[in-house]
């Protein structure tokens, strides 16, 4: 064998093995069960490290933790070696308090199929504040919080979900679907104010938000989104707050968007909130590295620049706890 031949050879093999390691890391396609009356999606893992469950908010469906060929947060944490699992369904959070109670009995069940192993919940949007809600109530184990944009107070009052309720009540009670309502200027809407923009994002590239609007987005109706509007809201200011201050402490990690039109941190910091502890961490994201615009509230999983900014957090403090 020449050397020339020797050098090809060797340049195969490398090959292979690279392309061997990717296709190792590439996360599986999962498998759908129903625990505990929920469709969840398992992505199998051996000798996992911990068991996170991954809770998605209102409106969205389980695709926002891995946006199909395009990635997301459920591939990062599988391949650093926990056992992923994700609600699957367009869950309804008209009742908040019920939707903790089913997390709960999940996490139970969760638990004693894995025990021994630390149990984490990551929720954004409404996602994180049911999981708030489990811990403040004792509805179901869990060893740490990651609430990504998570509501601890007030959901009723952004402006977002103001001019939501207003699309919605103009166009009647049959459902809607976000890649209608992307399309709207409904009578009433500021001009200066971007229906979509103010929900989402002005920053996801085009190919991203047509994945959303086409694989992650549910169809939404009046109903859905009234007991989230009217009067007090689903939430009383600082109950959620003031129960968990009296649980034992419970590590929690905060994510928020300065620029966030649907949950801003006035509504998601524990210490703006009243809710300090050692083991409660914080962390502000900006649009970074040169991106024009500032984070909002989907750019926190969707964006790509999340994978280098919003991801790494999530994954050292998880293996720190």
């Amino acid at each position: 064998m020449t050397r020339g031949s020797q050098g090809r050879l060797w340049l195969g093999c490398i090959c292979l093995a690279l392309l061997g390691s990717a296709c190792q890391r590439r996360l599986p396609a999962g498998e759908v069960q129903v625990l505990s009356s929920l469709r969840v999606r398992q992505y199998p893992q051996t000798q996992a490290r911990g068991i996170v469950l991954l809770v998605h908010g209102l409106g969205t469906n389980g695709k926002v933790w891995n946006l199909p060929g395009l990635g997301g947060l459920a591939g990062e944490l599988w391949r650093a070696g926990f056992l992923v699992y994700s609600m699957e369904d367009n869950l309804p959070y008209a009742s908040l308090t019920q939707r903790a109670r089913d997390l709960g009995n999940l996490l139970t069940q969760l638990s004693a199929r894995h025990p021994g192993r630390p149990l984490f919940g990551i929720g954004h949007d409404l996602g994180g504040t049911a999981l708030y809600l489990v811990a403040a109530h004792k509805l179901g184990p869990l060893d740490g919080i990651v609430g990504i944009g998570a509501p601890l107070s007030n959901v009723s009052g952004t402006q977002a979900l103001a001019h939501l309720a207003r699309v919605l009540g103009q166009l009647g009670s049959l459902p809607v679907d976000w890649a209608y309502l992307r399309h709207q200027r409904p009578e009433g809407f500021p001009k200066s104010v971007d229906f979509v923009k103010s929900l989402l994002s002005v920053g996801l590239p085009s190919r991203r938000l047509a994945v959303f609007f086409r694989q992650v987005s549910s169809t939404l109706s009046l109903a859905a989104i009234e007991d989230l509007t009217a009067g007090t809201g689903i939430l009383a200011d600082r109950s959620l707050v003031q129960a968990l201050a009296r649980q034992a402490p419970l590590p929690i990690l905060a994510l928020m968007a300065p620029a966030d039109g649907l949950a801003p941190p006035w509504q998601c910091d524990p210490a703006v909130l009243g809710l300090r502890r050692d083991n409660i961490e914080r962390v502000y994201f900006t649009r970074a590295n040169g991106h024009e615009n500032e984070y909002n509230h989907l750019d926190l999983l969707l964006h790509p620049a999340a994978e280098e900014d919003v991801f790494p957090v999530v994954i050292e403090w998880l293996e720190k706890i």
